[in-house]
């Protein structure tokens, strides 16, 4: 098949399950520490009338960690939102245009969305941007786990679309 020759499929497709399965992980890690912090500032307050202070700018950053950094792997999981009383009437093969259709579309939103988050890094560290926070939190480093987790999603729809593409001109389902 051409697409197995293709050298940049097949090191995607090795790489890509290590490197969601590292998305995912950093994920629950950031659900835990979520977690710590939550109780750390509920039993600080009411039993020590003691705040950290900045708990909440801390899990608001871990949870774009946790966000970003698994949706490549809850598509490569099959965890997306589909709309099944839709799909399950369709043939095989109009399975096959609305699964291509979808990887197009959201190809073309996620290359746009990662294209402008990656601008909007360079151009907070650039001016040196912080938060208006107790830690004046450089913002390019949460804006950063964005663009890494846009990134690893865009490469595993590009993934995906090549298998749609497989998809229309084989028999047999590839997604």
């Amino acid at each position: 098949m051409f697409i197995q020759r293709l050298k940049l499929f097949r090191i995607a497709t090795s790489v890509l399950p290590w490197l969601n399965r590292a998305g995912a992980t950093l994920g629950m890690v950031g659900i835990i520490i979520m977690m710590l912090l939550m109780v750390v500032e509920v039993v600080g307050r009411k039993f020590f009338n003691y705040s950290t202070l900045v708990a909440d700018e801390l899990v608001g950053y871990l949870l774009v960690l946790v966000l970003y950094m698994g949706l490549a792997y809850t598509l490569a999981e099959g965890g997306h939102i589909q709309i099944g009383m839709v799909t399950d009437r369709l043939s095989r093969r109009g399975r096959d245009w609305l699964v291509f259709v979808q990887c197009l579309l959201g190809l073309g939103f996620t290359v746009l969305i990662t294209f402008n988050s990656l601008q909007l890094v360079l151009q907070s560290y650039r001016i040196g941007a912080v938060s208006t926070t107790l830690l004046l939190t450089p913002l390019y480093l949460p804006q950063a786990i964005v663009f890494a987790g846009l990134s690893l999603f865009l490469l595993q729809l590009v993934v995906y679309f090549i298998l749609a593409v497989k998809a229309l001109f084989t028999r047999g389902d590839v997604i």
